[in-house]
């Protein structure tokens, strides 16, 4: 019986030992670590400028690179609607360009990128600026302010030296400087000091460069027009140009007329007289009205069949010469043009062939036997090089035209080709025959959705005797989408009077 209670006991301290070592060997739990606090918002760009010629295409670089570890956005003035951003904001690493037109002003937009916190607000900011052209130089300061000379006595010589009897006279009060007075900006002279626009002429900018005196810290105000026909213009400012452009076409019997008022802020001001002239009254048979005499013809030939010298015979205006079997004269004049002497460029300016047509803001599209790639577009030019286009700007400032020059024999029909090359869109131009008194004889406008690639044919029956011009001017101010004109042919007069 003893002998099974030390057994028992024995038993139980060799238990204990156990449990002391194994407590002494036992693997201490892991605190878990603590989360890692989430980093700040960063937020760097660059260049901070970016620089672009007149045409719309860039100097230097091309793009804002944006480094930042969160959401950014980008913040554009809503003046500034003379360009577009590839994208106005992301999240982290990006890149930023812009498409911009052309434009005869200089000008300039300061935009604002920003970092955004997870409480959805900014939390960096930077900066950053577009401009187009050069900024203007005021030609009677063109070094700029002279630096300011510093107080000290050795580089200023209209400054005294310290008082050498007395230098630390604690009565003697230094002498105040005369107080100058700050140059008051004047404008000298403006150039012209009338815009005029015809009554066709819708939504076209005419510029007034401005000469300013002592403009040192200053600008030139938000340019006012008054007048009764005030809302048909619009103006704004671009550096030391005031640029004005009209509301529309004029089609009333009188003229519009306004005045612009331009100022310099803590200056002067000056008027500029502003015109669109009215419309002009064209019969429907697109004369003026004023050749039935030139053409009455005498008393029209033996069987009367040419006319009474009225003006009404069976011919239309007076049946010509007298013919005697009536029939009108055989048509003088026509011609066409291909523009197949210019060079292929996608820059946008002013473009003129041997022969004298004129392009203005136009580029010059080619065809060519390779894939489609500005200039040169195959798919609606086709394959030869030699057929070339007047591709017409469309902008918010400054739309294309394609002009002739003066023509001879009258214009019969007048037909040419058209199309758009970026994307399906809605055309929208004007054709007008000129006559060479600078009057609209006619006028043909043309809005219709178009295909990208797609040939369309513009005709219209003419009929106008006499020197002509033909000017084919683009409306649409939405896109930055080009119109593009191509194989231009015009009949001459042959004394038939167009349907009414």
């Amino acid at each position: 019986m003893r002998k099974r209670r030390l057994c028992a006991v024995a038993a139980t301290v060799v238990l204990s030992l156990c449990c002391a070592c194994a407590d002494k060997g036992a693997v201490p739990a892991v605190e878990p670590e603590p989360e890692p606090e989430p980093s700040e918002p960063f937020l760097t760009v660059s260049p901070d400028t970016l620089f672009y010629d007149l045409s719309g295409y860039p100097l230097d670089a091309s793009e804002f690179a944006v480094e930042t570890n969160c959401a950014w956005r980008l913040s554009v003035p809503e003046q500034a609607d003379w360009f577009e951003a590839s994208a106005t904001s992301g999240r982290c690493d990006a890149s930023v360009s812009f498409r911009l037109g052309s434009d005869p002003c200089y000008r300039v937009a300061e935009l604002t990128f920003a970092a955004i916190a997870a409480d959805g607000e900014p939390a960096v900011v930077c900066p950053v600026v577009i401009q187009q052209g050069e900024k203007p130089v005021d030609p009677l300061n063109p070094d700029g302010p002279d630096p300011d000379t510093p107080d000290n006595p050795d580089k200023n010589p209209d400054v005294g030296p310290s008082d050498p009897d007395n230098p630390s006279d604690p009565d003697k009060k230094p002498e105040t400087p005369p107080e100058t007075t700050p140059a008051i900006p004047k404008i000298e002279s403006v150039t012209p000091t009338a815009l005029v626009w015809s009554a066709t002429e819708s939504k076209v900018v005419r510029q007034v460069d401005v000469t300013v005196k002592d403009f040192d810290n200053h600008v030139l105000s938000k340019p006012k027009i008054t007048g009764a026909d005030a809302d048909r213009f619009e103006a704004y400012v671009n550096g030391l140009t005031v640029c004005v452009k009209t509301a529309g076409e004029n089609d009333t019997e009188a003229d519009y007329r306004a005045t612009l008022e331009i100022s310099v802020a803590d200056g002067n001001s000056v008027p500029v007289s502003l015109l669109q002239s009215k419309r002009e009254s064209v019969p429907d048979n697109g004369d003026s009205g004023d050749n039935s005499g030139e053409n009455s013809g005498g008393d029209g030939g033996d069987d009367g069949n040419g006319g009474d010298g009225s003006g009404n015979g069976d011919n239309g205006d007076g049946g010509g010469d007298g013919e005697e079997n009536g029939e009108p004269d055989a048509p003088q004049g026509g011609g066409c043009d291909d523009f197949a002497k210019l060079p292929s460029s996608s820059q946008c300016t002013k473009w003129e062939t041997h022969s004298g047509w004129q392009g203005f803001y136009c580029a010059v599209y080619s065809g060519d036997n390779g894939p489609d790639s500005t200039p040169f577009f195959r798919s609606l030019l086709g394959c030869s090089s030699k057929v070339k286009g007047l591709a017409m700007y469309n902008g918010p400032a400054t739309l294309g035209r394609i002009e002739s020059p003066d023509l001879h024999g009258g214009c019969g029909s007048l037909t040419f080709r058209y199309g758009v090359t970026e994307a399906n869109k809605t055309v929208d131009f004007t054709v007008e025959i000129v006559r060479e008194s600078g009057t609209v004889a006619k006028s043909q406008r043309v809005q219709k959705s178009v295909k990208q690639w797609e040939q369309n044919e513009f005709s219209a029956d003419v009929q106008l005797a006499g020197d002509f011009r033909i000017r084919i001017r683009n409306n649409a101010l939405s896109t930055a989408e080009y119109t593009t004109v191509f194989q231009i042919t015009w009949t001459g007069y042959s004394g038939k009077t167009s349907a009414k």
